[in-house]
């Protein structure tokens, strides 16, 4: 697919990994429409260096404005499920709607470009190391874990009509908001490759994915080599039970 004057709608895009992805297609000569929910004055900020870009904003744990947002912004010939609901400090107790943002939202996105069909379309969902970690607990975990299933029963149920979906799962690249950069130093220790996961890479495989006609259905990881510690993690559990 060549990209250029190609629509894509990047969810949560006005800063950090988002934004970077949406420069990233804008670079490409793709049309860019840039999602936020409250970060309205960023989403403008980057517009505004980004000529032909527009910003739309929509509350995705609200069924109704993801609705509106569909309407705004359809038909699309890309779609790039960047937006996610994490909360560092919290607990399972603390009603925070992760299946209505981190599931629900882009699905139904998905589904509104099936039913908007486009000559070429193609969604990536952004994951975390959460959609591969079986032992991770929690509304949060879960939530990710369901979009990465979603991502390719999805992809098997649209592939006839043209529609590509496919997933990167990134490791560690920026902390979360509520810890200090210093943190990351201990997270990236445990990598393979021992370092930060650059959120250009991972514009980069998400361009790929767009770009490459061969391919839905994936999960790339993009994450230093976490899933290989993950996956000898299970080999030695199963190897255990086993005995």
């Amino acid at each position: 697919m060549v990209l250029k004057e190609k629509r894509v709608l990047i969810t949560g895009a006005a800063k950090r990994i988002g934004a970077v992805i949406a420069r990233r297609f804008h670079e490409t000569g793709a049309k860019v429409v840039i999602h936020c929910d409250r970060s309205i004055d960023e989403a403008r900020a980057l517009s505004a260096q980004l000529p032909g870009s527009r910003v739309v904003a929509a509350d995705l744990s609200d069924a109704a404005a993801v609705q509106r947002l569909i309407e705004e912004t359809y038909p699309i010939d890309l779609l790039v499920n960047n937006a996610s609901l994490f909360r560092y400090f919290c607990n399972d107790e603390e009603p925070l709607p992760y299946m209505a943002v981190n599931l629900e939202a882009p699905v139904a996105l998905i589904r509104a470009m099936a039913a908007n069909p486009r000559p070429e379309m193609a969604v990536v969902n952004v994951l975390d190391q959460y959609a591969a970690d079986e032992e991770a607990v929690g509304n949060y975990a879960d939530s990710r874990r369901r979009l990465a299933a979603a991502t390719i029963t999805l992809a098997a149920k649209f592939a006839g009509i043209g529609l590509r979906i496919n997933a990167v799962s990134p490791g560690p690249m920026l902390p979360p908001v509520e810890l200090p950069e210093s943190k990351m130093k201990n997270v990236t220790s445990g990598l393979p490759l021992k370092k930060a996961i650059s959120p250009d890479n991972l514009a980069d495989m998400i361009i790929e994915l767009c770009r490459n006609d061969s391919i839905t259905g994936a999960i790339v990881p993009v994450d230093g080599g976490l899933h290989l510690v993950q996956g000898h993690r299970r080999q030695n559990e199963n190897a255990a039970f086993s005995r």
